[in-house]
């Protein structure tokens, strides 16, 4: 499930995917008390059996899988190894049954009726929910993918990288034998300059990867080369982290946001907000927001990068620039969905496509949510790019980013900026 990214229901994604591991014993717990309410024992002797049928169902948790762990498996073989274990919980039961005196107030036939209710209910739920996960993680995907045209048999592979480009798509899979390893070297730095997520079946050897790792993909058995780290759990955790600390920022911020619009309005002629296109997740275009700082709002062919003096800088917006405060609207932005808190910094569409072709795997960036600020950031790589060593620089912390991505990252890069904030910085201007 590659591109199950940043679910629109992020909350409920996470809580039926904890659920899933314990589904199993819930389903047994709710078919105890409806087939031992029609036992005529003693409360104490009722809350025994029940303990022990309890007890005896835990077999039937699984092992928490990953969402896409979760959802290569076929449902076939889901429902076969749900069985098996419900087979063990029949035996155990049994077992108890014939050699000790536990369940001696439990006829047979209520054994046998909760068995066979508990897996009625086992099955109707597991699959129900495995198949509402499914829905809620593709949803995002499937516009994408309804306007796209169907497959089709490229005439070499050198043409592969445009096709790529032209029709948007989303995964390849590489199924070339070991001993086409350059040519598929090739062809992974050819399609660098794209945010398409590459898997190799099967084998691994020495590639720039980027969250390599082996994936079971409905039964077959790939690596992945170049994919996102916020797929599933990951994405499911980070939006919700986005959603949350956010919510807490806008609500006690909003007053000063508003004075910040005022002034801004006020202190010069034009909007308060710039709207200006860069690159989003997997090159996609989106809008964000700035307070405006400057008196021209340049959005098109050529962006011409901030210096030294900047007499487009307005006398405001030179301080909101060395503060950061210009970037605050951005907070709508990580609300909407378009933008992280934290990620790589997202540039203009003019500097996207100058750098995409000087500076090998520039666009592998986009393999995550752009965000207010981001690992370059906090390295000290923020401001004008003077010289394409520069770009390169803040580029490798984008991709370390990717490579090494873990919620505790970037709580630890939130600090980091916060900390830069307190103190002034020569390159904001």
């Amino acid at each position: 499930m590659p591109h199950a990214i940043l679910p629109k229901r992020p909350l409920l994604i996470l809580i039926t995917a904890l659920v899933e591991p314990l589904l199993p014993w819930i389903a047994a717990l709710l078919a105890t008390p409806l087939v031992l309410r029609q036992l005529d024992v003693s409360t104490d002797d009722l809350a025994r059996c029940t303990a022990i049928l309890d007890l005896s169902a835990l077999l039937l948790i699984q092992q928490p899988r990953s969402l896409e762990d979760q959802l290569a498996v076929r449902s076939r073989d889901r429902a076969s190894a749900l069985f098996l274990r419900w087979l063990g919980v029949a035996a155990l039961v049994f077992g108890i049954d014939a050699f000790t005196s536990l369940l001696r107030d439990v006829p047979d036939r209520f054994l046998l009726e909760w068995l066979v209710l508990t897996l009625a209910i086992l099955l109707v739920t597991g699959l129900a929910l495995r198949k509402l996960v499914r829905v809620m993680l593709r949803n995002a995907a499937t516009v994408r993918r309804e306007a796209r045209p169907h497959a089709q048999l490229v005439d070499r592979l050198d043409s592969l990288p445009s096709y790529v480009q032209e029709h948007g798509i989303d995964v390849i899979f590489i199924a070339l034998p070991i001993a086409y390893i350059k040519r598929v070297q090739h062809l992974l730095d050819a399609l660098h300059d794209t945010t398409v997520s590459v898997y190799y079946v099967p084998g691994t050897f020495a590639f720039d990867l980027i969250q390599s790792k082996p994936v079971d993909f409905d039964g077959v058995h790939v690596i992945s080369l170049c994919e996102t780290p916020f797929v599933g759990y990951g994405g499911v955790f980070k939006r919700l982290f986005d959603l949350v600390v956010t919510s807490l920022i806008m609500i006690p911020a909003a007053p000063f946001l508003l004075l910040l619009a005022g002034l801004v309005k006020l202190t010069s002629p034009g909007p308060a907000l710039f709207k200006q296109v860069r690159y989003g997740l997997d090159g996609e275009r989106i809008e964000v927001y700035k307070f405006r700082s400057m008196r021209v709002m340049e959005n098109g062919a050529e962006v011409k990068q901030a210096t030294v003096d900047d007499d487009r800088i307005t006398p405001l917006g030179r301080i909101l620039r060395k503060t950061s405060m210009d970037e605050l609207p951005q907070l709508i932005n990580v609300l909407q969905g378009s933008m992280s808190l934290v990620g790589p910094r997202p540039h203009a569409v003019a500097h996207n496509e100058t750098y995409r072709r000087l500076i090998k795997g520039y666009m592998l960036r986009h393999k995550a949510i752009p965000g207010i600020t981001g690992l370059a950031q906090v390295r000290g790589w923020r401001g004008e790019t003077k010289r394409i060593e520069e770009m390169e620089a803040r580029v490798r912390c984008d991709l370390d980013y990717l490579r090494h991505w873990s919620p505790l990252l970037d709580l630890k890069i939130l600090a980091l900026t916060a900390v830069k904030l307190l103190r002034p910085d020569s390159k904001a201007y």
